[in-house]
């Protein structure tokens, strides 16, 4: 939920939305999600090595037509391999599902909004092999929450920007109180879990 702009009478590519594994783990299947401006959406994964492989390719995106794509063969991705998404956006008079050529578009839940998720759905080992016996996907993904939350980027997750799914969980980690989750109070309940789990 970062700071989507579509300008009007354009068509527009949003570049990368990454996210790292720190673990290898077994792709199983993809759902890109975009609203009415969307025109295409690619998958690609990054391997350590550099070279870069397409996962899902979809050039003319639609709406009305979405899915969870699942692979006839699970895919291992290797610990350190990115997975990639890229969209495109037409906000122009030729896309004729576009609900308003004339406005300029931001991030939002209404169709005549915009959106641009990757969501994608993987398999992890039950004890993935680490150097200190963590489990790295619930600490990176408590980090990337915490990113996605902070909307202002000031650092801080405030009431203001977390979603009520989130509230109790938030409210376990701001050991202060203040209602509001900063970096070191993640940090702290981080390590918190860590020690409650080894």
């Amino acid at each position: 939920m970062w700071n989507l702009w579509v300008a009007t009478s354009v068509g527009c590519e949003l570049p990368l939305l990454i996210v790292k594994s720190p673990t290898a783990v077994t792709l199983i299947g993809m759902n890109p999600h975009m609203h009415l401006r969307g025109k295409a959406f690619r998958y690609n994964v990054r391997l350590p090595n550099g070279d870069i492989e397409t996962l899902l390719d979809i050039p003319a995106y639609d709406f009305n037509w979405q899915t969870q794509y699942r692979l006839a063969t699970p895919l291992r991705i290797p610990a350190g391999a990115q997975i990639q998404c890229i969209a495109h956006f037409d906000n122009s008079e030729a896309n004729l599902n576009n609900p308003d050529p004339t406005t300029n578009v931001r991030w939002g839940d209404q169709t005549w909004e915009e959106m641009m998720i990757g969501y994608f759905d993987v398999a992890v080992p039950k004890r993935a092999a680490t150097t200190d016996n963590t489990k790295p996907s619930a600490e990176v993904g408590l980090r990337q929450t915490f990113t996605q939350l902070d909307r202002n980027k000031n650092g801080v997750v405030e009431s203001k920007e977390v979603p009520e799914k989130y509230a109790a969980r938030i409210k376990v980690m701001d050991s202060n109180g203040d209602g509001k989750l900063t970096a070191s109070e993640l940090n702290a309940y981080i390590r918190r879990v860590k020690l409650r789990n080894r």
